[in-house]
């Protein structure tokens, strides 16, 4: 996500000068195109990680945390949107 969250997002309680976090998700939002129709499959994930901590991304089998970490990447397929 390209510059600062619009302030209806949270902001986590950081000060605007603390530039701690490695990663930033605020609200993001992928569906997929399929057969004329798109598919909402995740739906407003926001997250944080600041610089030196370490998560893992868990959930079943199908859930999206592909999708996510291709969302982040900006790789998704051709046919998926990101919001």
């Amino acid at each position: 996500m390209n510059g600062p969250p619009p302030s209806a997002f949270p902001t986590f309680g950081a000060a605007k000068r603390d530039q701690t976090d490695a990663l930033t998700i605020v609200g993001l939002t992928v569906a997929y195109r399929s057969r004329g129709r798109e598919r909402e499959v995740l739906q407003d994930v926001t997250l944080r990680v600041r610089r030196g901590e370490m998560y893992g991304l868990v959930g079943k089998s199908g859930c999206g945390k592909s999708t996510a970490a291709l969302a982040v990447l900006r790789y998704l397929i051709c046919r998926a949107t990101a919001a």
